[in-house]
């Protein structure tokens, strides 16, 4: 039946409306046909116009002020939908009491709208599955009776209905029952629409099929190519799903086509996108739209602080990302909409979160305390909220913030009755959050091997307060296994996020390895095999490739240095001399980043090149080149004399370049010099462990303090070695005049000095296999030559 144009006039009207936003003007718009259509009994138009009416109103409550404005306006939806049903089930020109399928689009859409009205979980998992039954029966029906346009109008009037259920759901399988159906319906939808050129009926299917290819890569896929073939089939339909809201000049559908384009790219573009989408929500001024833009604009800015070196950007960013959130926030409590983004600061904890990572930040201890017992309470009341909930992938994303934050607390704890408590406490919540992540999203493999990085921490930390020295080993050595598999996975899917764009996921993996490293350095202490600084080299080598994607200079540096320290342990002086140079360049690059700790890179990178100096001294020393390593260990000496934070150190390096000039000088058998030397030796020796005990209070970095307690040991023992070298050269000179009897007696004093420098480096535990068994190379023979030239001597008597 062909309408007036006076009623096609009022519906055009009323379409302008929409256009517009201005839904309620709509609505007005829409009840004036009304009278007209029901005096001529068209209840099918009746229907039509009323269902139009309930979709107005849907928008009119998500655009409300308070919660109370947007449950009523809700309800005034349901209202119209329910009328809409009434006027489908009325008799038609045929005298049938069949209950029109329109109507059962129309229930579907009410079980939908109650879902926001509903609080008690149980209650809106309900709903959303009678909604999907009740569309797949209409679905079924428009596919049978060959009705294209109504089979897409009715995939496409619920395109969140597929996202928010999924959320909701403990068990695997229905999950992908859930978005499997939504893209096979998804498919059909564009496929029938795509013939009839309706571009906002079609951009509405568009966009519900992307939603549902969104969540399907990581539910579905097990591959990253996979989980990038279902990510570049949901951005081409979100492509299209964009230029054809613009071709029919819809705003709305245009920010929620910028909004998930955002959630499956990376970096600047996900931003760009999802301020396009903010500045589309605030045209709309759709409490969702907004909200979830503010969401992701805070997701995408705290990730850029950290990847940023600069402490006072950093800090900028998180503030910044942290105000996003509390907006968003702002908008969703509107909604009464719990965000299932997920990720990092994600809702309900995204505050205790962000308090953890200021804590983190913080280099001040007693800031860092309060700070992480802020971030516990929060968590725990977040935790609250997330039970509430019922949505197990937030209920796992607060248990991960809480973990993080008990283990935190740990690492802080003197105390080591309350220490164990902590861990033990992060332990239980991490386990329960590996649980949910696996069971629910086995091919998610970033969130699984964050899990995993976690648990080995825990586990490196347990085994740090253990006693028993088997059981430390056992736990170090599963704390690695749970590192190794949180890299597996993690590496599993960065060429996903890398192609993606999402490169920023690279600072949290730099961190993964480099912690690997600590752990199998920790590992070759208790044991001294070589293997494990051989696995850390490696491991520090990616570490290195993940800086390099974001450019962070100064974590470079210290992978380079920390390359050069195991390569040093390992006798491959040379390749550590080079690590060091190489960490020394990149300093400097750092200094010029970063202006504001520009003093403290270029003292890095001196100190870098003093270390490059000490190893190729120790390299001529090995190869008894005692001239080369007397020059370099000069050089060191000067080097570190030019830092602010190592000088003290200068005063151990000159008397190894003294040790080694004498070493050079007995070697030409220039005896008295030599002696001369070895004695002056001693004395720098001395002043170097005096100077060390000195400064060793004012040291607060635990490597470094180590490093200096380690050094006034040898230092002691180098003084000895100096003793029994006088007596040698001593010993050599009186043999030299003939007098046999002072020389046996100083062969024997020498042999007994080495004799009780190798039994002190044999029972010193800081001290690796490795450093004994070179002192015992070096050393032994020259105990066997005194004891030999002593016997002769005394022979010679």
């Amino acid at each position: 039946m062909s309408q007036p144009k006076s009623l096609l006039r009022i519906i055009a009207e009323a379409k302008k409306f929409e256009k517009k936003q201005d839904w309620l003007q709509a609505v007005k718009s829409y009840k004036k046909t009304q009278t007209n259509i029901l005096k001529q009994k068209n209840y099918q138009k009746a229907g039509e116009i009323q269902e139009r009416i309930g979709f107005c109103l849907q928008n009119l409550a998500m655009q409300a002020k308070n919660r109370e404005d947007f449950t009523k306006k809700i309800q005034h939806s349901i209202e119209a939908y329910k009328k809409a049903s009434s006027f489908y089930q009325k008799p038609l020109n045929n005298p049938t009491t069949t209950r029109s399928t329109h109507a059962f689009r129309c229930d579907a859409i009410i079980k939908y709208l109650r879902y926001w009205l509903k609080l008690d979980p149980s209650e809106k998992k309900k709903l959303l599955d009678e909604c999907l039954d009740l569309e797949s029966k209409v679905l079924a029906y428009f596919s049978e009776s060959k009705e294209p346009y109504e089979y897409g109008k009715t995939y496409s009037a619920l395109p969140l209905v597929f996202f928010i259920r999924v959320f909701l759901e403990k068990d695997r399988k229905t999950v992908v029952q859930i978005l499997e159906k939504g893209v096979q319906w998804g498919k059909r939808a564009i496929a029938e629409l795509s013939e009839l050129n309706d571009p906002y009926e079609t951009a509405r299917a568009h966009l519900a099929s992307a939603i549902c290819l969104s969540d399907a890569g990581f539910y579905l896929a097990s591959k990253s190519e996979d989980i990038d073939k279902n990510r570049s089939a949901a951005v081409e339909h979100l492509n299209e799903a964009a230029r054809l809201s613009e071709k029919a000049s819809d705003p709305l559908l245009l920010g929620l086509s910028h909004l998930w384009l955002g959630i499956n790219t990376g970096e600047e573009e996900a931003a760009r996108h999802h301020e396009k989408a903010l500045e589309y929500g605030k045209i709309t001024r759709n409490n969702f739209l907004v909200a979830h833009s503010l969401d992701y604009m805070a997701y995408n800015k705290y990730w850029k602080a950290r990847a940023t070196e600069d402490p006072e950007k950093r800090r900028e960013l998180a503030e910044e990302a942290m105000q996003f959130y509390e907006k968003a926030h702002h908008h969703y409590n509107i909604i009464s909409f719990i965000s299932p983004r997920g990720g990092f600061i994600g809702p309900p904890s995204g505050q205790a979160e962000h308090y953890y990572q200021l804590a983190l930040w913080e280099p001040v201890l007693k800031k860092r305390r309060n700070l992480l017992a802020k971030s516990e309470r929060l968590g725990i009341e977040a935790l609250k909220v997330a039970e509430n909930s019922e949505m197990p992938m937030t209920i796992a994303q607060v248990l991960h913030v809480i973990s993080k934050t008990f283990l935190a607390q740990a690492l802080i704890e003197p105390d080591q009755k309350k220490k164990k408590s902590l861990l033990e406490s992060a332990l239980r919540y991490r386990k329960k959050t590996v649980e949910i992540f696996g069971s629910l999203t086995p091919f998610f493999y970033w969130n699984l091997g964050v899990m995993q990085n976690y648990l080995a921490e825990i586990e490196a930390e347990l085994a740090e307060i253990e006693q028993n020295p088997n059981r430390k080993k056992e736990l170090l050595e599963k704390a690695a296994r749970s590192k190794k598999k949180c890299l597996q996975l993690c590496k599993k899917v960065m060429p996903y996020f890398e192609k993606k764009g999402e490169i920023s996921l690279f600072a949290a993996l730099q961190n993964y390895q480099d912690t690997y490293v600590t752990l199998q350095n920790r590992l070759y202490n208790i044991t001294s095999k070589p293997g494990h600084l051989r696995k850390a080299i490696q491991a520090l080598k990616e570490a290195i490739e993940s800086a390099n994607k974001l450019d962070m200079v100064s974590h470079i540096a210290e992978s380079h240095w920390k390359i050069a320290k195991a390569q040093s342990a390992l006798g491959e002086y040379l390749k550590a001399a080079k690590n060091f140079e190489s960490a020394s360049k990149i300093y400097i690059k750092a200094s010029k980043k970063i202006p504001q700790l520009k003093e403290f890179y270029q003292d890095h990178s001196t100190y870098m090149k003093a270390w490059s100096e000490i190893e190729k001294a120790r390299y001529n020393h090995a190869n008894k080149q005692y001239s080369q390593a007397k020059e370099h260990y000069q050089s060191a000496a000067d080097l570190h004399k030019l830092t602010n934070r190592w000088n003290y150190f200068s005063q151990n390096y000159l008397a190894w370049s003294r040790l080694e000039e004498a070493e050079a000088l007995s070697r030409a058998e220039q005896t008295q010099n030599a002696t001369q030397l070895f004695k002056k030796a001693i004395d720098l020796f001395q002043e170097a462990k005096n100077a060390l005990i000195i400064a060793l209070d004012g040291i607060d970095d635990a490597d470094e303090k180590d490093l200096a307690n380690r050094l006034i040991k040898a230092l002691g023992i180098r003084i000895e070695y100096c003793f029994g070298r006088t007596a040698l050269e001593e010993a050599k000179t009186l043999n030299t005049l003939g007098n046999n009897t002072a020389a046996s007696n100083k062969y024997e004093l020498a042999a007994k000095k080495f004799q009780e420098v190798l039994d002190t480096i044999e029972l010193e535990p800081s001290f690796t296999k490795e450093t004994k068994a070179k002192d015992r190379q070096e050393l032994m023979p020259i105990i066997y030559l005194c004891n030999a030239w002593q016997i002769m001597t005394k022979a010679e008597t």
